[in-house]
C-alpha cells in the first residue's frame, strides 16, 4: 500500500472489556479527529450491519475486537479492512486466551491483520508477543493481551494518520 489519503476510517469496537470502546473513541478522535466514526458493536445490535443507517463506505474498516463476522457486502464498502485480534496468528478465532492455557503455551500474543471474507485469513500487518508466566489464568492473559493491542492500535493509528504504509 503506498502513502494513504484517508477521508473516512470507520471502527467497529466492542466496549465490554474494561472499557476499552471509550478509550479506542477518544483515542481514534485525537488522532484522526473528523475523519473517524466508532460504532459500539454487543451482542444486542448485530442488526447494526443492515441498518439502512450506516452504509459502511469508508477508505479503512478496522474491527476492534468485534464479537461478530463482517459481513462480505460491508468488507466490500471498504478500501482497507484491519482486524485487532487479541491473539497471536496460532490462535484464531474465539477463546484464544482458553486454547493456550489448554496447549500450556508458554508464549502468548495479538495480532494485526488484514480482513478478507474468510475469518483471521488476511496477511498479517504486525504481531506482539509476551510469555505466559506458569500457572498464569485466563484473566492475565487477558489482561496482558488487552494491554498489548490497545498499544497496537495507536500504533497502527499513528501510521495512519501520518498516512503511512500499513501493509
Amino acid at each position: 500500500m503506498n502513502t494513504l489519503c484517508i477521508k473516512k476510517v470507520i471502527i467497529l469496537c466492542c466496549d465490554d472489556y474494561r472499557g476499552i470502546g471509550s478509550i479506542i473513541k477518544e483515542l481514534a478522535i485525537r488522532k484522526l479527529q473528523n475523519k473517524v466514526e466508532v460504532i459500539f458493536v454487543n451482542k444486542n445490535n448485530k442488526e447494526i450491519f443492515s441498518s439502512p443507517e450506516h452504509n459502511f463506505n469508508c477508505d479503512i474498516l478496522i474491527s476492534y475486537l468485534c464479537p461478530f463476522i463482517i459481513p462480505k457486502k460491508i468488507l466490500d464498502n471498504s478500501t482497507y479492512k484491519i482486524n485487532f485480534h487479541s491473539a497471536p496468528p496460532e490462535y484464531p478465532g474465539s477463546f484464544p486466551y482458553n486454547w493456550a492455557i489448554y496447549e500450556e503455551s508458554n508464549m502468548y500474543g495479538v495480532t494485526c491483520h488484514h480482513m478478507n471474507q474468510k475469518v483471521d485469513s488476511g496477511d498479517i500487518i504486525m504481531v506482539e508477543r509476551f510469555p505466559i508466566i506458569p500457572g498464569e489464568n485466563v484473566k492475565g492473559i487477558q489482561e496482558k493481551a488487552t494491554d498489548k493491542l490497545l498499544q497496537m492500535f495507536e500504533y497502527i493509528i499513528d501510521i495512519i494518520e501520518k498516512g503511512g504504509n500499513i501493509e
